[in-house]
Formats: structure tokens, sequence, C-alpha cells
């Protein structure tokens, strides 16, 4: 029993640094208690947390008490329960650390919960939006809504949704911008539309360095927009171009060599429609230069990627292009309104005219 002062002062000595330890941990997360309580009672936590420690700590103390000279210092018994306190210390340790933690990660699924909800709040005022618009061109379908009405440029904030869009994506995937570009075209649909107005146009996108007509490009059979076009398809996601180019679906331009073909797309139709049909219908491509959505060292996998895509964020973003597609709708109303009266007006002019001739 020569060294039990010894062995004693050692383990009450590792004891205070743990309850120490344990304290500071305390200390430091004390506003979370109250919670931690709530949702973890008492006796998980002495399960849990204070047993892994306390067992292996009494059960050192009691048998060094009892053991006698077998459990002087540095001999094989010694050397074990002190190995037990020390694998104490560090499962406390360890256990504290696993239980923060994870009331961090339940603290963050509930921001997230709540943004996710919020989102979808906000989803459903913008989908209702949509819905009246479309019961709106039900009821003026042979009316309009004069141009000086709409308090913005409906081209330009087309532009800014598909570039908040392109930020979003950035931000997911970690690809800069720079290397995404995203493309927009858009035509009109209604009933009474002229062929002309059926042309597909540009409102963002095009490539200064490219050389063919929008109206011939939509025709190639290995262009996205072709396949979208002339296919029941709604939407075309390729996490690999390469992939999208075999099946005839992707052209490659010189910015796609310049980055040696790789990169990923996605494509959408947006369209803006009433119970009558459909008014007037874009599509939205998203294209990466020498990065992928999802590279292949990836903890996610192209179809987690995807389904993100499809079901989070994406959504938002079409229901506001489908809004501005009304609106452009609403304003082609409006220009053709006034192309008609001035051609009334030029027909009754000429008409006046003539017979003051005669």
């Amino acid at each position: 029993m020569k060294y039990l002062g010894l062995l004693i002062s050692i383990l009450v000595i590792v004891a205070v640094l743990a309850i120490f330890k344990m304290m500071t941990l305390i200390v430091r997360y004390r506003h979370n208690i109250s919670l931690w309580w709530k949702r973890y009672s008492i006796w998980k936590f002495i399960v849990n947390v204070f047993l892994p420690f306390a067992i292996p700590f009494v059960i050192t103390i009691v048998v060094t008490i009892s053991g006698g000279d077998d459990y002087k210092p540095f001999k094989p018994p010694f050397l074990f329960l002190c190995a037990m306190c020390v694998f104490a210390i560090v499962n406390l340790c360890f256990q504290l650390r696993f239980w923060i933690k994870e009331h961090k990660e339940r603290k963050l699924e509930w921001k997230y919960q709540a943004s996710h909800h919020a989102y979808y709040s906000l989803y459903d005022v913008i989908k209702e939006k949509n819905i009246q618009y479309g019961i709106k061109s039900i009821e003026i379908k042979n009316g309009y809504i004069p141009e000086k009405m709409i308090p913005y440029n409906v081209f330009d904030q087309i532009r800014r949704i598909c570039s908040a869009f392109r930020h979003a994506v950035a931000h997911i995937t970690g690809i800069d911008t720079i290397h995404i570009t995203v493309s927009f075209i858009y035509h009109y649909t209604y009933e009474d539309t002229t062929k002309d107005d059926r042309n597909w146009r540009w409102i963002m996108g095009k490539d200064s360095g490219f050389d063919i007509s929008l109206k011939d490009f939509t025709k190639r059979d290995e262009s996205m927009y072709h396949y979208l076009i002339n296919n029941n398809s709604a939407m075309a996601f390729y996490n690999d171009k390469k992939d999208a180019a075999e099946d005839c679906k992707y052209y490659f331009s010189y910015k796609d060599r310049l980055h040696n073909n790789e990169g990923s797309l996605f494509a959408s139709k947006v369209s803006f429609a009433n119970n009558l049909g459909t008014c007037c219908e874009g599509i939205l491509m998203i294209t990466t230069y020498g990065q992928k959505f999802v590279e292949s060292n990836s903890e996610h996998t192209p179809d987690e990627f995807k389904k993100l895509l499809l079901d989070e964020i994406f959504p938002c973003y079409k229901n506001l292009l489908k809004i501005e597609l009304g609106m452009l709708y609403f304003r082609h109303k409006t220009d053709r309104h006034h192309y008609s009266i001035k051609t009334i007006q030029k027909i009754i002019s000429d008409k006046t005219k003539k017979d003051n001739e005669v």
C-alpha cells in the first residue's frame, strides 16, 4: 500500500481535469442546456455520456484501493488501470463533443426546415400569381394591357431571373460563374399570332461567335433546342455534355472546344398558358465549360444533383419566368393592338384621300 496515496492523488488530479473539461463545455454551451434537456432526458445523458466515463473510473479506484502491492506503479495491473482512466477521460470528452455536434446539426436542420418552409411559401405566392395571369389572359383574350402600364422592362427582368439562377447553380456546384452560361429563347404561340411571331428569338445567351441564325439552329438535329422543340420532353439534364452529343442533342461550340468539350448542361421548357392553350413559350438552358455539375470525386451523385435541381432550386425560378412570359404576352398584345389601329387608320386615310381625289 506504499504507493496507494500517490495513485489516489493521480486519480484525483485526472478526475479534477475531467470535471474541469466537462464544466468548460457546459459553460460554453450553457444557453443550449435547456433545449438539450427537452430533447434528451437526464437518463439518456447519464447512460450515453456519464456512465461510459464513470464505470471505468470507479472500477479503477476500487480495484486500486483493494489491490494492495499488486498495483504498485509501473506494474502491468497498475498500467492497465491507468489506461482505463485515460480511456474514461477520452471517452467522456468524445461523448460530450458528439452530443454538442449532434445538437448543432439539429439546429442546422431546424434552420434548413425554416428556410425550406419560407421558400415554398414564396413558391405558392408566385404560383398563385401565375394562375391569376392565366385567368386574366382568358378574360382579355382579344384585349391588351397598355405598355405604359408595365412599370419595367420585361426582357431585362427575364435576364435578371436567368442570371440569378446562374449564380445559384454556381454557388451550389462551386463552379465560377465565368464558366457558366445561361441562354433563353422564346416565341409566341397563341391562336391568332402571325407566322413571324412564331419564330424563336433570343433574350440572352447568344454567343458573339455564333455564326448560325437561331431559326436555322433550332432546325439542326444535333441541337438541344431542336430536341426540346420537336419532342415531347419538357427538360433535359446531362452531367457530361459528351453524352448529350452522342445522343445528337448537343452541338459543340467554339467555346466548348476551348475547354475540351468538358462540361454539363440543363435545359427546360417554360411556358405561359391558360385553359385555352399556350400563349408564350421559352427555353432556358444552362451550360458549364471545363467543369461538370458533379465531378467524379464528389461525395454526391449526378442523380442527387438532378433531383435537387428539379425539386428544390429550379421551380421558383421557373414560375418567375412564367410570369414574365405572361407579361411578354400582354405586351405583345399591346403592340399588335397599336399596329392594328395604325393599319386601320392608314386604310381609312388612304381611302379618304382617294375619294377626295375623285
